[in-house]
């Protein structure tokens, strides 16, 4: 998403009465799975044990 519309979301959902960063954590808990799945096929990839 583009940092412009990033904005303009928050703002307005800000105008309908939440708190700062409700649509950022939103976005997050939608996206926390796939962001989990990312992380260990790096960990898998690119972190692996050496003695």
């Amino acid at each position: 998403m583009c940092p412009s519309s990033i904005a303009s979301v928050e703002h307005r959902v800000r105008q309908a009465g939440y708190p700062s960063g409700t649509a950022q954590a939103v976005r997050d808990a939608a996206r926390s799975d796939e962001h989990a799945a990312a992380e260990a096929r790096y960990a898998a990839r690119y972190r692996r044990d050496e003695p």
